[in-house]
């Protein structure tokens, strides 16, 4: 017999409680932001580098958003660097 589980909750929107805190390009907030990220993808069992990188534009500000679309390791989702 095949135990069926329940899938994850979806992600919490940008700005809400439960959300990471938006990540508007400021260094000092780069550690909180990876950390309530990191925090979100166990939650969620997100694991696999494609939906880390499928989602984290959602928790970031337009600015950062650009900038990390620049990024080479993002568009070959590389997530480990």
């Amino acid at each position: 017999m095949t135990t069926l589980y329940p899938p994850p909750p979806p992600l919490p929107r940008r700005g809400t409680k439960d959300a990471p805190i938006t990540f508007n390009g400021k260094y000092h907030d780069v550690e909180d932001f990876l950390r309530g990220y990191e925090g979100l993808f166990a939650k969620h069992n997100i694991l696999t580098d494609k939906e880390k990188r499928e989602n984290i534009l959602s928790y970031c500000g337009p600015t950062v958003q650009d900038l990390i679309r620049a990024l080479r390791s993002f568009r070959r989702s590389d997530w480990k660097t």
